[in-house]
């Protein structure tokens, strides 16, 4: 996120950082992050997949919505 600053200026995106400590305020992210805990448990290391699994998972998770 080092270049955060420019994606702002070049896209007119507002970007938001959450307070330390605080999981509440990423609501999305933190949801998201469970729904792919259930494929891959936490520290799989995800370059032993291909793209096409990758793809196969997130074509499910977005099924699901």
């Amino acid at each position: 996120m080092r270049d955060w600053e420019h994606v702002r200026i070049d896209t007119g995106i507002e970007v938001f950082f959450c307070d330390l400590h605080s999981p509440w305020q990423r609501g999305i992210n933190e949801n998201t992050n469970g729904l792919l805990r259930q494929y891959f448990p936490k520290g799989t290391p995800l370059g032993g997949y291909t793209e096409a699994e990758l793809d196969a998972v997130a074509d499910e998770l977005c099924a699901s919505e």
